[in-house]
């Protein structure tokens, strides 16, 4: 889904909302004015199709207010790598600079790139923990490759991943790099709360 599809997602699902909003002012907000300031009915301004239009007018001017604001809130910090949380289509969490993890449309799995390049060195990963530079997990290739699947390390400091075959050899080598068992990975929604909730994060 690129930015085009999700505005118009928004305006389709904000028209009747805003229409609703807009009813509720015309045919209830305003009545209620007009009955606790005592103005007179002849002096009512807003009344019969006027209700209808002021519904109108509402919706054309809510749909595209919210829409930039939405679009504001996307795109602030979308230059900002410890702070952005992605923009439209996917989401990302920064790791050390200038790596990151990337989640496209779902976070039922997410690849490890470089900041604003796009390539991805690692992907399709299911569930990790990272810890200092390290970062360790599994992977499964799917739906593409559905049989490519396997255990992780990543190295932030070199920039390089290795690959294994079973999660006993991944655990015998990442000891040797300082990552002491037990492993506890956890999933990409766990990871991505538990970042993002946490208020001692790294901010630059």
């Amino acid at each position: 889904m690129g930015a085009g599809f999700v505005v118009i997602f928004w305006a389709i699902i904000l028209t009747p909302i805003g229409f609703i909003g807009g009813l509720l002012l015309s045919y209830v907000a305003i009545p209620i004015y007009y009955r606790l300031f005592g103005i007179a009915e002849e002096k009512r301004r807003i009344i019969g199709f006027k209700k209808f239009g002021l519904s109108v007018l509402f919706t054309i001017v809510f749909v595209p207010s919210m829409c930039g604001l939405g679009i504001y809130l996307m795109e602030r910090d979308v230059d900002n790598y410890w702070e952005s949380q992605g923009a439209w289509d996917f989401w990302r969490m920064p790791l050390e600079e200038p790596y990151e993890l990337v989640m496209i449309d779902t976070m039922d799995q997410v690849g490890i790139s470089k900041w604003k390049d796009g390539s991805y060195i690692v992907y399709g990963i299911q569930k990790y923990e990272k810890r200092g530079q390290l970062v360790l997990g599994y992977y499964e290739r799917k739906p593409f490759n559905p049989d490519e699947k396997g255990w992780f390390l990543f190295d932030c400091a070199t920039g390089k991943a290795e690959e294994y075959e079973s999660e006993q050899a991944l655990e015998k080598i990442s000891a040797k790099r300082g990552f002491s068992p037990p492993i506890q990975m956890k999933t990409i929604s766990e990871n991505w709360s538990l970042y993002w909730n946490n208020p001692n994060r790294r901010r630059k």
